[in-house]
């Protein structure tokens, strides 16, 4: 049975599909939440209230993926993007970010 045969069995039995699920919003461990299971295919994260996407079209293999960095870094790397960005344009217009 190969690894992808592994995973689909495991969410189809309802438990954590023998992954770690990170919640996608706020970087939360959800495998250890009240009542966590795979078999809907989605999980509402104790910790923020997102929902995520814990079906097996999410299973990420970190071994095959050397630029993989987690979905949570990314969400924290694209937020500070968007605020330098928010940042850069203020200053085009000639408006100090820090000045309330």
């Amino acid at each position: 049975m190969g690894l992808l045969d592994s995973i689909v069995g495991a969410l189809s039995s309802g438990d954590d599909g023998g992954c770690d699920w990170i919640c996608d919003s706020c970087g939360a461990y959800m495998n250890d939440q009240p009542g966590f299971n795979v078999s809907s295919g989605s999980w509402c994260c104790k910790e923020c209230g997102s929902w995520n996407d814990v079906s097996e079209d999410n299973v990420i293999d970190e071994d095959d993926d050397d630029e993989y960095v987690g979905s949570y870094q990314y969400y924290v790397d694209e937020e500070k993007r968007n605020q330098e960005e928010e940042e850069e344009n203020l200053r085009e217009l000639g408006i100090d970010p820090y000045d309330d």
